[in-house]
């Protein structure tokens, strides 16, 4: 029997996709209520004040209010925090095939470790809404910072020879490979992104299923 390890965001859902759609919506409801800047520069923006401040700051909207310059008006930040919850709850849904592929590789024995870093409240809302809490055996979460890096599967993980690294983001997979781990790049074709530094030596999968022949 294996450990299979899986990390969270776009792994096992489309977080970049879910992201930009829930921005989107906060930032057409800002204007809604009273922002006066177009989509576009808005957006933008916003992307940048997210890429500065962290993915888990909790004031992106009162931050991109001053960096437009503009005084942190109460209804329009309130709008796009609506906003931006309820596009997010909408597109937080798994890819096709997870739920029942995790689960059959459970019932053959194997041992499902979940990975992720963030806030932990958060991460496990996320777990808990894609419905797939039960099905992983334990969840390790990295708190002291935003993303998965080779020290932290290290520390999870003591035995690599039987383990299998699952993940959509190409960074983790290098990360994981550096400790030693075998490695799988799962790249279904609604993340709608290319990873330039795929070889020919790396396993990648673009069905959730293929890992049930693999293991």
């Amino acid at each position: 029997m294996a450990l299979l390890v899986f990390t969270l965001n776009d792994t096992l859902y489309n977080a970049t996709l879910q992201k930009s759609q829930a921005r989107l919506a906060a930032i057409e409801a800002m204007i809604e209520n009273g922002l006066p800047v177009d989509v576009e520069t808005a957006y933008t923006m916003l992307e940048e004040v997210v890429a500065q401040s962290g993915e888990n700051a909790p004031n992106h909207f009162n931050l991109l209010m001053r960096r437009l310059g503009l005084k942190e008006d109460p209804r329009i930040i309130a709008a796009g925090v609506v906003a931006y919850r309820e596009a997010s709850s909408a597109a937080l849904k798994p890819f096709p095939r997870v739920q029942p592929t995790l689960l059959t590789l459970r019932e053959k024995g194997h041992t499902l470790l979940l990975l992720s870093a963030g806030d932990p409240v958060k991460e496990w809302q996320k777990l808990i809404q894609l419905g797939l809490q039960h099905l992983f055996h334990a969840f390790e979460i990295c708190t002291t910072q935003e993303k998965i890096n080779k020290e932290f599967i290290s520390s999870v993980i003591s035995n690599k020879s039987d383990a299998l690294f699952v993940s959509g983001k190409e960074y983790e997979v290098l990360e994981a490979e550096a400790t030693g781990l075998k490695a799988v790049l799962f790249s279904p074709k609604a993340i709608g992104r290319g990873f330039a530094n795929v070889t020919s030596k790396r396993l990648v999968i673009n069905q959730i299923t293929e890992l049930l022949k693999m293991v």
